[in-house]
């Protein structure tokens, strides 16, 4: 393969890749309203079995590890959570924490590290004590298929728009010229001057 063919390759594996996190976001969403739909409508009949929503998201998440749970878990809460209340939806979605001695340490390393990585946000109080966390933004626009948070590059051979171009003063008659890159510029000498 030559290069020309390396690049539209790795440009349709790039959109291809967009436009499936575009769509995961977009089903995530939605099953994420179904699942609430459901719930409500099983509080309203009083019928306490797990739909099939459930049993499949609660299958799904219990086979991930605790740091892809925990992020899953804060992704799809649109309000911070308390490391309790994270505990307590892990064990909801069947994670099991019965592996770790103390579960809420084993939580709150998870989700420091995690805001260390830039993917969680710490919400602490007027007292500057930690009352929950809640996804950051940057994670948020990756998860949902806007990864790319940088503005594109500009074109090859321009100039930002945003840095002046600028163009040093013309030196006064007689004088030598700034140096260039090249070196200096060659200049008339002064009226008057020769050399011996």
């Amino acid at each position: 393969m030559r290069a020309e063919e390396y690049l539209r390759t790795l440009a349709n594996i790039e959109h291809e890749t967009e436009q499936l996190l575009k769509d995961r976001a977009r089903i995530d969403e939605r099953l994420i309203q179904l699942t609430k739909a459901a719930d409500s409508l099983r509080d309203l009949l009083a019928t306490p079995t797990a739909g099939v929503l459930d049993l499949y998201y609660g299958r799904v998440v219990s086979e991930l590890g605790i740091t892809d749970a925990i992020r899953e878990v804060l992704g799809e809460s649109k309000m911070p959570m308390a490391i309790s209340t994270i505990k307590s939806e892990l064990i909801d979605r069947g994670v099991s924490l019965s592996e770790y001695a103390n579960p809420g340490a084993v939580i709150h390393n998870t989700l420091t590290r995690l805001e260390r990585q830039g993917e969680v946000v710490r919400v602490q109080n007027p007292a500057g004590q930690t009352v929950a966390y809640a996804e950051s933004a940057k994670a948020r626009l990756t998860r949902q298929g806007k990864a790319n948070l940088d503005p594109p590059p500009p074109p090859p051979g321009s100039r930002p728009a945003t840095v002046p171009t600028l163009t040093p003063p013309a030196p006064p008659p007689g004088y030598p010229a700034a140096p260039t890159p090249r070196g200096y510029k060659k200049m008339p000498s002064p009226p008057g001057y020769e050399k011996k």
